[in-house]
């Protein structure tokens, strides 16, 4: 009994050190902060990271002073190590579509530390505004945010954008990150799924190594979103059945060798919500993949709870303002989620 005892232990301090051991960063990788490497992200330390946390800030729902809070203080105390900001380029709808205001979200987020990921919301799904938005990111303002934040920041190019096929997708992206790699934005780049509003998987497992090795600096994580195009085991379906499996094609992902996280997903109660699947799962399925996610979101109103982790924007982390999503998510991350070594 002591013998399995050491060997128990032996192996729990084993994994505990492999989790914990430092990547070199790849000598084609010339920037400062977070980079993939065989599938995996890691921080600027070399420290495996895995994020864990929200879409947050939403610029279309709320109040600007309580979002700005929630960043400084209620995220942090929830346990999440990072977030992802939703915004959009400057002239926009939206108090945060604007340099100054992403730079403060970005900022605050870096000084509690929390990883940011900083996305444009123009061009989701069929908006025909994904050029407005590379030139948005190559601008001067824009490029000194990715510059001053190098370390920290993740850049997520277009949230959900629709292209015409799985080859147009990947062409545009090699010829966007060549772009902003010309333009001297090194910081790790985050690219959403292409066909049905960022949820099919398919030009992922096509392309995705091409785009990833066709950047100078081989730094890219691909965002796959799960709403109604995916499925868990444990539904049953009459009319019509999602394409994508949870518990298989998101597996297929990560063992296809991608850096791949889960850039969206809602929760499946109360009833309301268009996902198809059971929401622990998704979380199930990524812990033993180590796959990162960002529920959405932390604060997207009052009417859709599904959607949000707090019932009103303004009120905390206190569970009396805790949505079912946040009931179980807010003790999750607070008992999963690793801090980036980076802060530390």
């Amino acid at each position: 009994m002591r013998l399995f005892t050491i060997l128990f232990l032996f192996l729990i301090t084993q994994n505990i050190l492999s989790l914990n051991a430092q990547t070199a960063r790849p000598a084609y990788n010339t920037g400062s902060g977070f980079f993939v490497s065989n599938g995996n992200i890691y921080d600027p330390n070399g420290v495996a990271f895995t994020p864990m946390g929200y879409n947050t800030s939403v610029f279309w729902n709320g109040n600007e002073a309580c979002k700005l809070n929630n960043m400084s203080e209620h995220i942090p105390n929830s346990g999440a190590n990072a977030v992802r900001i939703i915004s959009q380029t400057e002239g926009a709808y939206g108090w945060n579509a604007n340099p100054k205001s992403q730079r403060d979200l970005v900022e605050r987020a870096v000084n509690a530390g929390i990883v940011p990921m900083l996305e444009m919301h123009n061009s989701t799904c069929d908006k025909a505004d994904f050029e407005t938005i590379t030139e948005y990111w190559t601008s001067e303002q824009v490029i000194k945010i990715g510059n001053d934040f190098e370390k920290y920041l993740w850049v997520n190019i277009a949230n959900e954008h629709n292209f015409e096929s799985s080859e147009a997708w990947r062409d545009s992206y090699i010829a966007t990150i060549k772009q902003f790699r010309e333009k001297g934005i090194k910081n790790l780049i985050v690219i959403d799924a292409g066909k049905f509003c960022g949820q099919n998987p398919e030009m992922f497992t096509e392309f995705g190594k091409d785009v990833l090795e066709a950047d100078p600096e081989k730094n890219v994580v691909f965002s796959i979103h799960l709403y109604g195009y995916w499925q868990t085991a444990d539904k049953s379906f009459t009319d019509w059945t999602p394409p994508f499996s949870v518990e298989k094609d998101l597996s297929a992902l990560k063992n296809a060798g991608l850096p791949i996280i889960v850039g969206e997903f809602g929760w499946d109660k109360p009833a309301g919500f268009a996902g198809n699947y059971q929401a622990e799962k998704i979380l199930e399925v990524c812990k033993q993949n180590r796959i990162g996610w960002y529920f959405w979101a932390f604060f997207d109103g009052a009417e859709k709870p599904y959607y949000s982790i707090l019932k009103e924007v303004c009120g905390g982390i206190e569970n009396t303002n805790l949505t079912d999503a946040g009931k179980f998510i807010i003790p999750y991350v607070q008992k999963n989620a690793q801090k980036a070594s980076v802060f530390n």
